[in-house]
């Protein structure tokens, strides 16, 4: 598991810089928390930037959440030099035509998942990222199976079962909206969470101190108990990173994830605040400075409009002619460095326009 203890350190480190990025201006920490973000997006300028950052930004706006074949993805440098990348929902099949002189990054695991995401629209995120999350999926799965081998021996007349380990984002959402839960994204979405259950004799248990037992052996095993939460306490919990913030520092490519709730957790902290309950949304805090920390310097997109003229799609480039691309079944993006201006023209015609720049 050495491969694990690497990710933990890197985002121990990650925290660090946050702390460090968060601790340089007292007045910029209390500003953070009184807007929705520190961070402006300034147009003058286009980071480098990978299919990911592309795929990111789109994803937070819903245009893109309709039937479609194939998503079309043709970058272009400041020099001309173009690159596509598309993704056919049909094969499941990603194809990539590069500009011999580009130094546009190939496809990695994240460019692909997030493209894909795009036009599949997945509840199951622990299938969608099972290629990052795989490891520590397996880390904790044997952490909870040495939790109950040991408590199987400590206390013999207790039966512990597992009520709820993988979540789908629809039944997250029933359970935020029901109150049963304090976010719209856990750790159980990704396969690092378990709810489980004490029963004695048959007959289910809800005492705090027999979970304690629980939590207190599972803290052993360098899991976390939900009975420690703040603000929302769930002794039946246990999860494999201490909070959201934690999983993005170990995990940053599931930030793409939380982007689009931002303004649930500023809305939250806000709320909390001004009603005496701050202590109870630090977490909330925490995830989003994380999330902040991993924005500035990335690529974003600016709250300018441009009108249709302004977007010229080369539908007769030779890259694009290879895709088959069909107008009224798949989804075409362009993101050009030079005029900095990203554009995606969907199946029914249906247009986002926006100019491009850096998170700062």
């Amino acid at each position: 598991m050495s491969h694990i203890r690497f990710y933990y350190i890197s985002g121990i480190a990650l925290s660090l810089a946050v702390l460090f990025y968060f601790g340089l201006n007292n007045n910029r920490v209390n500003s953070y928390f009184s807007k929705k973000s520190a961070l402006t997006c300034d147009s003058t300028i286009v980071p480098e930037f990978s299919v990911f950052d592309v795929a990111n930004i789109i994803y937070q706006n819903p245009i893109l959440f309709e039937n479609a074949n194939k998503i079309i993805l043709i970058t272009k440098d400041t020099s001309g030099a173009q690159n596509l990348y598309a993704y056919n929902r049909q094969t499941d099949d990603f194809n990539e035509i590069r500009d011999e002189n580009s130094a546009f990054p190939q496809l990695n695991t994240a460019d692909s998942i997030a493209l894909k995401a795009l036009i599949s629209p997945n509840p199951k995120l622990y299938e969608r990222w099972w290629h990052v999350i795989k490891p520590h999926r397996e880390y904790f799965w044997e952490k909870r199976s040495q939790l109950f081998e040991g408590l199987s021996i400590e206390t013999p007349k207790y039966d512990y079962k597992i009520v709820s380990d993988f979540r789908q984002s629809d039944n997250q959402a029933k359970l935020l909206k029901a109150g049963k839960s304090a976010s719209p994204l856990s750790q159980h979405q990704f396969g690092l969470a378990a709810d489980i259950a004490i029963k004695k004799a048959k007959t289910y248990l809800k005492e705090f101190k027999t979970y304690k037992v629980m939590g207190v052996k599972a803290e052993e095993k360098g899991l976390y108990w939900g009975g420690n939460f703040k603000g929302f306490v769930d002794p039946g919990h246990i999860q494999l990173f201490e909070n959201s913030a934690k999983l993005l520092s170990n995990l940053p490519e599931l930030r793409f994830e939380f982007e689009p709730y931002k303004d649930f957790y500023y809305d939250r902290v806000e709320k909390m605040t001004n009603s005496g309950k701050e202590k109870s949304v630090e977490d909330s805090k925490e995830l989003l400075q994380i999330l902040e920390a991993l924005n500035e310097g990335k690529l974003c997109k600016c709250n300018q409009s441009i009108g249709n003229d302004d977007i010229k799609f080369s539908l007769k480039n030779s890259k694009l002619l290879a895709t088959n691309y069909e107008p009224k079944q798949d989804y075409l993006v362009e993101i050009d460095s030079k005029s900095r201006i990203l554009a995606v023209i969907s199946p029914t015609g249906k247009y986002l326009k926006h100019r491009i720049g850096t998170w700062n």
